[in-house]
């Protein structure tokens, strides 16, 4: 929380990372979707 900025930004960056991780597998699956695969 507000309490700990520095772990808070420390924190979001991965966080963010780790989205945008799953974000793209995503659209990587969607993609190999509408390409015919299973």
């Amino acid at each position: 929380g507000a309490c700990r900025p520095i772990d808070d930004k420390r924190g979001t960056i991965e966080f963010r990372r780790k989205v945008a991780g799953v974000l793209a597998k995503r659209a990587a699956q969607t993609a190999y979707a509408r390409a015919g695969g299973k």
